[in-house]
């Protein structure tokens, strides 16, 4: 059976289309994994509405992923939206603009999106899921997760950025006010953390600071999953970064051009969680949301 996931997130929207095998622990066979450019989240700091732009991105994106989908045999699609589309007060446009070609949005909770997501980025890892706390950092929120206990920190990289990083680079007083208010909100978390664990970090940071490390290219981003990134390297990437304009950053090696205003402010976060809760390394899963979704077909 050929299914899709999609996940509609705040910074990019995402297409899986894998087929499942009829055999229990088959792996699936992926057939398209493709990332868009939507930014649903964009001008959310000052207004709870999406923004006209972002919806008329979103419609090219449901118009791109039902061609994409027309060329297989997809029996089943599960097509889910975060934290932009839980906040806003029209989010009943997204949905309006979904039904025009033929999607069914699910908006899902905080605490749905951290289980997904958690499942989503051990996904073919290594590693004892017992003892992995999850970082699912995203454009409009930041999910974290230990074995069953679930939390959303309402910080992203997007709405980071809006509010606080003004200056192009940003200023050493932007960057401190940033930096308090990601401590702050890393305090809320209601469960204790420990470096005993292991810390796996998943979504558009993570992947594109090892992209950056590696050098790699879009095409070779499988590469990616299960690479480890070090405190040092990450310490060292967030001052590099926060001292080179927008533009800079979009030559790098590496370097999504969606991404590179609004990288600095994700790496914080896992700066900061990281520096918290004394962890050295990091693994980065390249996997995440769409893959939870893929696993409860």
């Amino acid at each position: 059976m050929i299914v899709a996931a999609i996940d509609i997130g705040s910074n990019t929207s995402l297409l899986l289309i894998a087929r499942l095998s009829d055999r229990p622990g088959q792996t699936p066979d992926i057939l398209e994994d493709q990332l868009f450019f939507t930014r649903l989240a964009e001008g959310f700091s000052k207004q709870k509405k999406i923004q006209n732009q972002a919806l008329e991105r979103q419609g090219v994106f449901f118009k791109k992923a039902r061609e994409i989908l027309e060329r297989y045999s997809v029996k089943r699609i599960k097509c889910v939206a975060t934290a932009a589309a839980r906040e806003a007060q029209n989010s009943y446009q997204l949905i309006a603009v979904g039904k025009q070609y033929g999607f069914s949005i699910d908006i899902i909770s905080e605490e749905e999106e951290a289980r997904i997501s958690r499942k989503g980025a051990l996904f073919q890892l290594p590693v004892n899921s017992e003892f992995v706390v999850v970082l699912d950092i995203g454009g409009a929120s930041t999910e974290v997760s230990k074995a069953q206990q679930f939390f959303s920190l309402p910080i992203g990289s997007v709405n980071l950025t809006e509010q606080f990083l003004h200056s192009d680079p940003p200023g050493k007083d932007e960057i401190f006010s940033l930096m308090k208010k990601i401590k702050s909100e890393i305090e809320s978390i209601p469960f204790s953390l420990s470096k005993e664990l292991t810390l796996v970090a998943t979504a558009g940071t993570p992947t594109t600071l090892a992209a950056l490390k590696k050098k790699t290219e879009k095409e070779k981003l499988d590469e990616l999953h299960g690479e480890k990134l070090s405190i040092e390297q990450v310490h060292l990437w967030w001052e590099y970064l926060f001292n080179l304009s927008v533009e800079k950053r979009k030559n790098l090696k590496g370097m999504p051009f969606y991404r590179a205003d609004v990288m600095p402010a994700g790496l914080s976060i896992l700066k900061q969680v990281m520096h918290q809760f004394q962890w050295n390394e990091c693994i980065v899963s390249i996997t995440g949301l769409r893959y939870g979704l893929l696993c409860q077909f």
